[in-house]
């Protein structure tokens, strides 16, 4: 892939004089592209004209030759976009100029029925008369606006995304900057280093530590904010859903006992949430927001001491060591059949979610209290002011008893986080199109669309037992190796011969019969919860079945 650089012979679309005659070209076909991504969002001018910008880099880029024909932008589409980002765009370009095609004779189609949004006659004019001097083919116009259409989609997506995860209605320009910051196809696109190749595995933590000084101090502030509140969000289904329930079974000692103090780290997430935005009220406009301050407070005031007592709970209502699963109250709890009796008339599949899900959401605050010692580290790396610096700096070694106390008590765990239930998290999306990629390419006879082009994330993967046949115990078990997805399960039969597997699709998740109950359990409320992992892949399933 090579980046988007400027020749110096050819036309400079970002000139005075050029840019005032291109300038809001698109303007009015990139907000509609953004409402088509994002219908519930709206983008401010500010960053419909920084999308456009970009657009028109990319476009001098598709156009910089004095031959240009739908098979040298191609070419250049090649050469330009990282894979497989190529290849899905000129599969979009040439599947909408058949369209065109097709749809040619229809004149009386509208505006909105048309499969593109940009002005096609009037980029064609200006090419003809401000960058060519000849006559340009539609056609090859048309595939170029399919191409500009189809990054600047892949923006708006990746900034509505972005918008939607701190709670916000309204795309700015900052906002997709922030975005693309965390997108390493479109920085290389756009904003290449000199010395990092792409391609390359020995520079990749180079590129990202690079990249991550580019990236405001606000932004991470935001990440913060966001994952407080999915924290907050997690809080109040413990006690909301989870512990209610527990009420009319238990005395209020006894009710301690199981939810330890959750109730103080709700009351602790409130306030320190608080506290930032807080800080961000007061912040000038000026200059990125200080919250180290909030850091060293609550440190200072003992604050974090929330989490001591809840760890301590934790480690001692447990024989296993408060891995997710030993809490030894729940469990007998649990083995009682007047309180199974109870909680089964609390709703449909809650049984199986207070034995299963519950333990995992209990030890998810051990692990969230994580966080805040990986964002000191961050806040301290990207602040320029040595006030806040030294506020992290502080806060860090006030805190590190706590430090302590958690890592001896998570000593059993292979990673922070494996022993819990992460409700929320994201994936960069960058490794994550390659994970896809890779997997993709390891599996013989894949057929349709890319994994990437309806999945987001890669889940796990593992051997699974199939069993054929009747459904008893008669049936025949075949081992199989699955890789699930956020959208998709791919279930593989290994080949022997290449190392490589032969693929095949299913939207069923098959029991093993010979586990013990327990397990068996497991599988049947992991069925009920993919539910929707399983409709979405008959839905993709229909759409890429051939014809007979």
């Amino acid at each position: 892939m090579y980046a988007l650089t400027k020749d110096p012979d050819f036309y400079n679309f970002e000139s005075d004089d050029n840019y005032k005659k291109w300038k809001k070209t698109f303007l009015a076909s990139l907000e509609q592209i953004q409402q088509k991504v994002h219908s519930g969002l709206t983008a401010k001018q500010d960053a419909l004209l920084y999308v456009e910008g970009l657009i028109l880099r990319l476009l001098s880029q598709l156009i910089n030759n004095q031959r240009i024909t739908v098979a040298d932008v191609e070419e250049r589409v090649k050469r330009l976009f990282p894979y497989p980002l190529d290849r899905w765009a000129t599969n979009k370009a040439n599947e909408t100029l058949a369209i065109l095609k097709n749809i040619k004779k229809h004149k009386s189609l509208t505006p909105d029925q048309m499969p593109i949004c940009m002005p096609v006659e009037r980029l064609n004019q200006l090419l003809q008369k401000e960058v060519f001097n000849h006559k340009v083919d539609i056609q090859c116009t048309q595939y170029i606006v399919v191409i500009l259409e189809y990054i600047a989609a892949d923006i708006f997506q990746l900034a509505g995304h972005y918008v939607k995860n701190i709670r916000h209605d309204v795309i700015t320009c900052q906002d997709i900057k922030v975005a693309m910051c965390a997108d390493k196809v479109l920085m290389d696109m756009f904003y290449p280093d000199d010395d990092v190749s792409l391609n390359s595995n020995v520079n990749e933590d180079l590129c990202e530590q690079k990249r991550r000084t580019s990236v405001t101090y606000d932004e991470v502030v935001k990440d913060l904010i966001h994952e407080e509140k999915q924290f907050i969000r997690d809080l109040n289904l413990i006690i909301k859903v989870f512990r209610d329930p527990f009420r009319k079974l238990l005395a209020p000692k006894e009710l301690d006992k199981l939810f330890f103090n959750i109730d103080d780290i709700y009351d602790f997430s409130v306030n320190f949430l608080g506290s930032i935005e807080d800080a961000l009220e007061v912040a000038e406009d000026s200059c990125p927001p200080s919250i180290g301050s909030c850091f060293e407070e609550l440190a200072e005031c003992a604050e974090f001491d929330v989490y001591e007592r809840y760890i301590l709970d934790v480690n001692q209502s447990s024989t296993t060591g408060g891995n997710g699963r030993g809490n030894d109250k729940l469990q007998s709890l649990l083995a009682d059949p007047s309180t199974v009796m109870s909680l089964s008339t609390t709703g449909h599949g809650m049984l199986p979610a207070f034995r299963y899900v519950l333990p995992k959401l209990l030890i998810g605050p051990v692990y969230h209290c994580f966080s805040y010692f990986k964002y000191i580290e961050l806040f301290k790396d990207l602040t320029t002011s040595d006030e806040d610096k030294e506020s992290f700096e502080q806060a860090e070694g006030l805190l590190a008893p706590l430090k302590n106390n958690l890592e001896r008590v998570c000593k059993r765990n292979a990673k922070p986080g494996e022993g819990y239930l992460r409700l929320y998290g994201r994936t960069n999306r960058a490794q994550a199109l390659t994970k896809m990629s890779e997997l993709q390419r390891s599996i013989d006879g894949w057929e349709g669309k890319d994994i990437g082009q309806f999945c987001n994330e890669f889940v796990m993967d593992g051997p699974l037992g199939k069993l054929s046949g009747t459904g008893t115990r008669s049936g025949r078990l075949t081992e199989r190796h699955v890789f699930l997805f956020d959208g998709l399960m791919v279930l593989c039969k290994p080949n022997n011969k290449r190392s490589s597997m032969t693929v095949a699709v299913t939207g069923k998740l098959f029991k093993d019969l010979t586990t013990s109950d327990e397990d068996k359990e497991s599988f049947e409320q992991a069925e009920g919860l993919l539910a929707p992992l399983k409709n979405n892949l008959e839905r993709v399933c229909k759409r890429n079945a051939k014809p007979d």
